[in-house]
C-alpha cells in the first residue's frame, strides 16, 4: 500500500475498486519488519564472515614462506612476520560474529543441551542482553579512541621495515565487535520469538 492509498482510505474517499481488492489481500504481518531486519543482518555476517575465512589460507601461506625462508635461506622480513598477526587479528576478530552465528562458539553444553528450547532461548537471551552486548558496547568505547589517534597520527609499525597503516590493525578490534555487536542484536531478537511463539522452530524466522 502506497502513501497516497493510506491518505484515501483514511479520508473515505474511493480508489479503483481493483486497486482496492489487491490492497485488502495484501497479508499483515507487523514482524516482517523485524524478520527483514534480521535477515539483512545475518546475510551481512554471513558475507563477511566467508570473506574473512579466506585469510585462513592466506595466512596458511605466509606462514610456509616464512618458515621457508627462515630454515632455507636464513632469512626473514619483519613484514612478513607483522603480516601474519595482521591476517590473525582480522581472522579472529571480523570471524567471531560469523562463528557466533553458526553455533560455532565456545560453549559450556553440559546442560545447556538437556534443556528444551525454550530455556536454551531464555539463557541466549539473558547472556545476549546481560554479558555479550554490553561487553561489546564497552569494547567498542574503549577502542575507538585508540584506533582514532592511530589514524590521526598516521601510526606506522615501530619496527624498521614493519608495516604501515596500523590503525588497520587497530581498527579490526573496533569492527570485529561492532560485527558481533549486529549478530548478538540477531540473536536476541530470535530468542525472543523461541520464547513466545507457541511451538518454538529452530529456524522459525528463515
Amino acid at each position: 500500500m502506497t502513501e497516497y492509498d493510506s491518505i484515501f482510505l483514511y479520508s473515505g474517499l474511493k480508489i479503483n475498486p481493483e486497486r482496492e481488492e489487491l490492497i485488502s489481500q495484501l497479508p499483515v504481518d507487523k514482524s516482517n519488519f523485524v524478520k527483514r531486519i534480521i535477515r539483512l543482518l545475518e546475510n551481512l555476517i554471513e558475507k563477511v564472515g566467508r570473506l574473512i575465512s579466506l585469510l585462513s589460507l592466506a595466512l596458511v601461506v605466509v606462514i610456509c614462506a616464512d618458515v621457508l625462508m627462515r630454515y632455507l635461506f636464513n632469512f626473514t622480513k619483519i613484514w612478513v612476520i607483522e603480516l601474519e598477526t595482521y591476517f590473525f587479528t582480522f581472522l579472529f576478530l571480523w570471524g567471531s560474529a560469523y562463528a557466533f552465528k553458526h553455533d560455532k562458539h565456545v560453549r559450556v553444553d553440559v546442560f545447556y543441551q538437556r534443556f528444551s528450547k525454550k530455556t536454551q532461548a531464555w539463557i541466549n537471551l539473558i547472556g545476549a542482553l546481560f554479558l555479550l552486548l554490553p561487553w561489546c558496547v564497552v569494547v567498542m568505547m574503549v577502542s575507538w579512541p585508540y584506533l582514532f589517534m592511530s589514524w590521526k597520527i598516521s601510526e606506522t609499525s615501530a619496527q624498521a621495515g614493519g608495516l604501515g597503516n596500523l590503525f588497520l590493525l587497530k581498527g579490526s578490534i573496533f569492527t570485529g565487535f561492532f560485527f558481533l555487536l549486529l549478530q548478538a542484536l540477531v540473536s536476541v531478537f530470535r530468542s525472543i520469538q523461541v520464547i513466545i511463539d507457541k511451538k518454538p522452530q529452530a529456524e522459525s524466522l528463515a
